[in-house]
This record gives structure tokens, sequence and C-alpha cells, in this order.
């Protein structure tokens, strides 16, 4: 039960970061995805390319974290395997549309390739996940079988 109210606040903590960032001006969002390039340095710091990666990076990455939570928060509320992937699956495609619905009223202009890159990036997390505890459960069955 611990563990869920985790995942739970995890999960809205990271929703929260993505539609926050969606609700802000091209111009500021613009601006912090300058800075986070200016960190990493080197090409990404300097070129309007180099600023159009960090952006995409960072859809993929977002919903890679947002992918993996989802995963164990459904995992640890559903018994159901069809309704757990289910959900999942559907949270992994409406998220995103929602994200790029809601650039539409911060005056920036939605982007499909965005909501692919968020499918996609939400899919490695919950499949990067997925791996882990297979593994994990794994490792554990083998352990059993030698004692």
């Amino acid at each position: 039960m611990k563990k869920r109210k985790i995942y739970v606040f995890l999960f809205v903590f990271i929703l929260c970061f993505i539609f926050g960032n969606s609700m802000l001006s091209k111009e500021l969002s613009g601006t912090i995805s300058k800075f986070v390039a200016g960190i990493l340095g080197g090409e990404a710091g300097s070129t309007d390319e180099g600023h159009h990666l960090v952006r995409k990076l960072a859809h993929f990455t977002e919903y890679a974290a947002l992918g993996a939570v989802g995963h164990l928060l459904f995992d640890s509320m559903m018994q159901d395997k069809y309704r757990k992937y289910v959900t999942v699956s559907l949270v992994g495609v409406t998220t995103p549309l929602v994200d790029e619905t809601i650039q539409i009223f911060s005056m920036r202009g939605p982007a499909l390739t965005d909501v692919w890159i968020d499918v996609g990036g939400y899919l490695v997390g919950v499949l990067l996940v997925f791996a882990l505890c297979a593994l994990r459960q794994g490792c554990f069955e083998r352990h059993r079988c030698k004692q």
C-alpha cells in the first residue's frame, strides 16, 4: 500500500510537470530549452538544431519516466492483466494527445511528431520496467529452485 502511494505521487507529479511545461508560453519554453542546451554545452548549446534535439529528448525522457511509473502504478492496482495493459496503453496514448492539445491554448502549435515521440518514450519506459521486473522475478525463481 505504501508503494502504491509513492507511485501515485510520482505519476501525478510527472503529469503535472509535463502539462505544466505545455502551459508555458512559446518564449518561456524556448528560454528554458536554451538554458538546458547551454548546460549540456557543445553543439546542443550553440545551434537551433541543438535546441530542437534537446526539446525532443525532453519529450522522450519525461514520457519514459511516466511510462515506467505508470507501469508500476497500474501493476500495483490491478490483478487482471488485460485491464492493466489496456489501462497502461490508453494512458500512453491519451496523455500525449491531451499534452499537445494544451499547447494549442498556450499559443504553441501542437505537433504530431511530438505525439509519436511521447508515445515512443512512454512505451520504452513501460517496456524497461516490464523487462526489469521479469528479470528480477526470473532470478528469484531460479534462486528458489537451487535451494
